[in-house]
């Protein structure tokens, strides 16, 4: 029952302080939320750490994350993960970066790669029943591993694991407690080099080599402890409340707020930031921000879990559900009112009133912030919006709509009861207004609407009499000068002075410009915005471009303009700005800007007040102390490589140099480490090529034909209102390939003469050796000649003539004496060509036939056949090959035959560059021939072995494998006869051969 109460009372409370203080982060501009949509593998987060690189990582139940600020980089299973799911990151001193897993794996990230149990042996030997929770790195360098259930390995540098045992004393305990799990919560060391263990038993010392006793120093039961900054923080597992252990063991309980035990459990991180407010992540309770022992903040974020700072101040915190949140190092400083307390709509106007405080506008209510407190204007309307409001110094509020109807609100009061504006009496405008020009001073105001008629408001009674002025041009702007002169921005500008429209030729510089805003700087200083572009300040009557000062360009149109002292605010749509000393411009210095790093959803307006900086944007109200503004210094972004690609080949970013040999494509991918808002610019050159720095905003350069040496490109980043950082460097060194080294040419000249020496010599060789072989292919012919032309052959050519003559057959004496001299002519005619037209011979081989056929008085016939494949007009053959074969036939074969013989000649394709030639005949044989030859027929043998060379030394020539090859016509037969197989080169006629 009691328990019941305090909860009640808790919650009571929490709500209170939810109204009073709460943020919703997606109208602040100071928190921004992280989710699936941004690049996170999962909205289930559960650890947040910084590493040395001031990478921030993310656990989560998919995998992990590393973000630079603009980019996720994710990493699971697929990646090296041995599980998906990992609960806690952390790095130890040699830069390995620690993941904690679900399954109770360890893995961990070194030089930009995953190592696990197949890749780190060492991991194998750490097996413990549930995952770990976090380790302990003492001054030797060694790692302490633990979880809950007291399993501690100890990993040394030369990664050694032993697995640490319970002392009896810690055993008797824990079987005393009958508790498997001894609840240990927290490991660190001591001074002296004792371990400490935080447990739900309380709190023990003990030597790492477990020997000596173990001593209990403090009976507290732990629930959970948070180190912090020289101190520690834990939450009592039975006790109420959170606090806080300093020195020896000094307890001292902070927030009690959160007391009450039940809700102990749900406490999952206290931190303490470097502004020393302590931060305590709640599950079910959201976040409280405290000061000392005071509440600051409180953040509705369900189910929170783990918290860490940046570099940069800004505060993550971790959800179950939600993701990630970042809070900006100036939430706590400044102070914001979110669109919840204005109807859920931004803030469109504002004026600054000293008497009552801060007017402004959501376009449906007017407020008034006085003290910390906000009125209402009790006045409502379905139809009408604000977009102007303005109060006069005779009490009297202006509020409209720029384009429609202005309104005046005599004699207001506030009730202080009811938080309400009431009024006595209001009016509206005659006509709509496009803009209302009011003169302080005098309270005058002056309406114009989208033509060429002013409307001059004067008097106690605002928007009940007025005065028409109308000049000969199209209005843009008006507008009372610093000598309370009203200035009419037309295309020509006009002064109104004593009822009179005059031409004002001081501000002939803007003729035929919009002059957007107009602000008094000092008495002597002026400024003028001409369309939204360009900013100039006048002093005395000399135009300066302030713009052109600027030390930075601002990236987007200025919409607003607030003057302060010697200050200047501007704003874009999203970002603020402080020119600290706008007079600079006019000793020709560059004006200083400072970026104030927040931002903002469509500010609307900015002015000073009080001096604190009130913006008004779609986020609500905001309010910056002045000197608050001074301490905004823009964080310098940390670059680093990303990536170095050789030939469109990825290399290992981490690698302390590159080392190429041969020109090659070296791409150099980049980012930056930048938690802020501001935009960052990039400078990058290659030291040995660029003599500059070469600026811009992409994240990538590609160098292409690089020359051998040693190059180092080189890497910085800024943003436009702070300094460039550091610069990070990557060495290249090319080497040069064997053909751009000197030495190469050389080489290469002498092997270029080797090579042409050899190759004249070959070819001297070779034409050597080609004429010794025509030389010897002239004296085969010319013996081939002979051997056909030989006494023995014209001998029994003669005798054929005498023996026809003496018979009185003149007829044939004539026809054989013409057919032999024919035959001379040919083989005559036939010395004289290496090749001879297929035709030609055909031809000779018929006369030679013919010949001996009267010679031998038709002893035999003969056939010459030519496939029908081969046009023998357009092919050459060598000449005086086959004429020795057939007249070894009919010498040989035919002479001693008791019967009419045959011979034939058959030719056909061998393949592309050789004819097949087949010589038969039905002579006696090969065998029977040896035993009739005679002396005086050598010469038949003597002509077809030097046939067989010719064809030898042709085949050589041509390459084609030639052939000469006998067997038997037809094997088994009383006159088996003689097959004469023939493979001989070819051209075609028109092969210039």
């Amino acid at each position: 029952m009691e328990t019941l109460k305090l909860r009640e009372c808790l919650f009571c409370l929490l709500l209170i302080l939810s109204a009073a203080c709460s943020l919703l982060t997606a109208q602040n501009p100071y928190i921004h939320q992280y989710t699936t949509q941004d690049g996170l593998p999962s909205n289930t987060v559960y650890y947040i750490f910084q590493d040395s690189k001031k990478f921030i990582w993310f656990a989560t139940d998919a995998g992990v994350s590393r973000y630079d600020g603009t980019n996720f980089t994710n990493f699971r299973k697929k990646d090296g993960l041995s599980s998906n799911e990992v609960i806690r990151i952390k790095e130890d001193s040699f830069g390995r970066i620690w993941f904690f897993n679900i399954n109770s794996d360890l893995d961990f990230f070194y030089q930009n790669k995953i190592f696990n149990k197949t890749n780190a042996s060492f991991l194998t030997a750490i097996k413990n029943k549930i995952f770990f929770i976090d380790f302990y790195q003492d001054k030797g360098k060694v790692i302490y591993f633990y979880n809950k259930q007291f399993e501690i390995y100890s990993l040394d540098p030369q990664n050694r694991v032993k697995k640490c045992g319970l002392d009896e004393e810690l055993t008797s305990r824990q079987m005393a407690n009958q508790n498997k799990d001894f609840g240990l919560r927290y490991l660190c060391k001591d001074s002296t080099g004792e371990l400490i263990a935080w447990t739900r038993k309380g709190i023990f010392k003990f030597t790492s080599s477990y020997k000596g006793r173990t001593k209990l120093v403090e009976p507290t039961e732990i629930w959970k402890v948070f180190p912090g900054r020289g101190n520690y923080y834990y939450v009592s597992a039975y006790k109420n409340g959170i606090f806080k252990i300093s020195g020896n063991f000094q307890f001292t309980p902070i927030f009690p707020h959160v007391q009450t035990a039940p809700f102990n459990i749900g406490i999952n991180s206290i931190f303490e930031d470097t502004g020393r407010f302590l931060w305590i992540v709640t599950f079910g309770q959201g976040v409280f921000c405290l000061r000392g022992n005071q509440l600051v903040r409180h953040y509705e974020i369900e189910q929170g879990q783990a918290i860490t700072e940046d570099n940069e101040g800004n505060i993550w915190i971790s959800s179950m559900k939600d993701g990630v949140y970042k809070i900006s190092p100036y939430n706590n400083a400044h102070m914001h009112y979110e669109t919840s307390l204005f109807g859920n709509m931004g803030i469109a106007a504002m004026d600054a009133n000293l008497p009552n405080g801060l007017w402004f506008t959501n376009g449906k209510a007017v407020y008034l912030l006085k003290n910390h407190d906000f009125y209402t204007l009790d006045y409502h309307s379905k139809t009408i919006s604000f977009s102007d409001v303005c109060q006069l110094k005779n009490n009297t509020l202006i509020v409209g709509e720029k384009g429609s109807w202005y309104f005046a609100f005599d004699g207001i009061s506030m009730d202080f009861a009811t938080k309400q504006i009431s009024y006595k009496t209001f009016a509206r405008t005659a006509y709509l207004g496009k803009k209302l020009t009011i003169n302080q001073k005098e309270d005058k105001i002056i309406n114009f609407f989208g033509g060429s008629t002013l409307f001059i408001y004067s008097g106690n009674q605002i928007f009940r009499n007025f005065k028409e002025v109308n000049i000969s041009d199209f209005i843009y702007n008006t507008f009372y000068d610093l000598r309370g002169d009203l200035i009419i921005n037309a295309r020509k500008n006009f002064i109104y002075r004593n009822e009179k429209i005059l031409p004002y030729t001081r501000l002939a510089h803007f003729d035929n410009k919009i002059i957007t805003d107009y602000l008094i700087i000092n008495d002597s200083t002026e400024l003028f915005r001409i369309e939204g572009d360009s900013i100039y300040l006048c002093c005395r009557n000399k135009f300066y471009n302030l713009s052109d000062a600027f030390s930075h360009p601002i990236d987007r149109q200025v919409k607003n303009i607030a003057s302060h002292k010697a200050a200047l605010y501007l704003s874009t749509v999203g970002n603020v700005y402080k020119c600290e000393n706008p007079l600079d411009v006019f000793r020709n210095r560059k004006v200083r800007l400072r970026l104030l790093d927040v931002n903002f959803r469509n500010i609307h307006e900015v002015l000073v007040f009080n001096d604190s900086l009130y913006i008004a944007s779609d986020d609500g109200l905001t309010i910056i102390p002045e000197a608050q503004v001074e301490k905004m210094n823009t964080s310098i972004p940390i670059p680093y490589i990303r990536s170095v690609s050789v030939n469109d080949q990825e290399t290992d970013p981490g690698t302390p140099g590159l080392t190429i040999r041969g020109s090659a494509k070296i791409a150099f991918s980049f980012g930056c480490i930048n938690y802020s808002s501001a935009p960052v610019l990039y400078a990058y050159k290659l030291d040995g090529m660029d003599s500059a720095w070469t600026t811009a905003t992409n994240r990538a350069v590609v160098y292409q034909n690089l020359t051998a040496g040693n190059y180092t490109f080189l890497l910085k980043v800024g943003k436009s209102t702070s300094e460039w950082s550091g610069a990070v460097a990557c060495p290249v060194h090319i080497k040069a390939s064997i053909w751009q080294h000197p030495l190469f040419f050389l080489f290469l000249a002498i092997f270029a003469l080797m090579v042409i020496s050899l190759f004249i010599m070959r070819r001297k060789n070779n034409q050597m050796k080609r004429q010794e072989l025509d030389h010897h292919l002239v004296t085969l012919e010319l013996k081939s000649l002979q051997s056909m032309m030989n006494p023995h052959f014209i001998f029994n050519a003669m005798g054929s003539i005498q023996n026809f003559l003496l018979l009185n057959k003149t007829g044939e004496a004539g026809l054989y004496l013409s057919q032999f001299a024919r035959l001379i002519r040919q083989n005559m005619n036939a010395i004289n060509a290496a090749m001879i037209n297929l035709d030609e011979e055909v031809d000779r081989l018929r006369n030679y036939l013919d010949l001996e056929k009267l010679r031998m008085e038709n002893k035999f016939d003969y056939r010459i056949d030519v496939d029908e494949s081969i046009e023998a007009d357009d092919i050459r053959i060598p000449s005086m090959i086959i004429q020795p074969f057939v007249e070894n036939s009919i010498w040989h074969g035919m002479s001693a035959l008791d019967c009419k013989g045959m011979v034939s000649v058959h030719f056909s394709f061998g393949d592309e560059k050789s004819l097949k030639v087949i010589i038969e005949d039905n002579g006696i044989g090969i065998k029977k021939a040896q035993s009739y030859q005679n002396k005086g027929e050598k010469h038949l043998n003597l002509g077809m072995e030097m046939t067989r060379k010719r064809l030898e030394l042709l085949g050589r020539k041509y390459a084609v494998k030639t052939l000469v090859e006998f067997s038997e016509a037809q094997p088994g037969n009383a006159n088996p006869g003689t097959r004469v197989e023939l493979i001989i080169p070819f051209v075609y006629f028109d092969s210039g051969v």
